[in-house]
């Protein structure tokens, strides 16, 4: 849109005075990979729009056509490279009054300023908005509660916890296995004791029942009649 355009525009505006085109949102912050929808309202008269041009005035001053629309046929040819496939219009808004522009997967080269010119008969007007696109990794973090990462710090506690937790449990368990192990031993002791305490109080019942193994008693002599 050159300068001698924007003189015309802005005297056509001057002398129509009825003819208004407005837009609906000044500011759009988007993020990379988002879809975004640009709306433009302007006075119907007739039905339609005659003339419709979108351009995207860049941030480094390159100036690069959206959209273009003459006599209700749309000029693919006229628009720019960057948005070829990704920029759809509501044709049936157009008879509304409105000039509704769905963007897809908008990247950070589409920031910008974005004017919309619209021609109906001998009227014409144009009203612009900006468009702000983010990296996508500059998205805000969700609002909702995440699990965060425990610190360094807290992961070697849990470590040294874990360990002294293992250590006590080895050592009560070979403290018990000790103390098993004594406690057998005693009571064996205990019952070999006894019995040798047995042996020696009866001294006279051992040595009875050696003298018998070794020397059995003689046959009785009516044992012998017997047999």
């Amino acid at each position: 849109m050159g300068p001698q355009m924007m003189l015309l525009l802005i005297l056509s505006h001057i002398c129509a005075g009825t003819f208004v085109v407005n837009v609906s949102q000044k500011h759009y912050n988007v993020r990379e990979d988002d879809d975004i929808t640009l709306e433009w309202r302007f006075t119907r008269e007739s039905d339609g729009a005659t003339l419709v041009i979108c351009d995207v005035f860049g941030n480094r001053g390159d100036v690069k056509t959206l959209y273009y629309l003459h006599r209700g046929e749309e000029q693919p040819d006229s628009q720019d490279e960057q948005f070829s496939g990704r920029v759809r219009c509501d044709r049936n808004c157009l008879r509304e009054g409105r000039v509704t522009l769905h963007l897809s997967r908008v990247t950070l080269n589409d920031s910008g300023t974005y004017a919309c010119e619209v021609h109906v008969g001998r009227h014409a007007d144009f009203a612009r908005c900006e468009v702000n696109v983010s990296a996508a990794t500059d998205r805000p973090k969700a609002q909702a509660t995440t699990l965060r990462p425990r610190p360094d710090s807290e992961g070697r506690l849990g470590v040294y916890i874990t360990l002294v937790a293992v250590v006590t449990l080895v050592i009560v368990a070979s403290v018990g296995g000790a103390l098993v192990c004594h406690c057998h031993r005693a009571s064996w002791h205990k019952v070999r004791s006894a019995s040798e305490c047995e042996k020696s109080s009866f001294p006279e019942k051992r040595a009875l029942s050696d003298s018998l193994v070794c020397n059995p008693l003689p046959l009785l002599p009516h044992s012998l009649n017997i047999i």
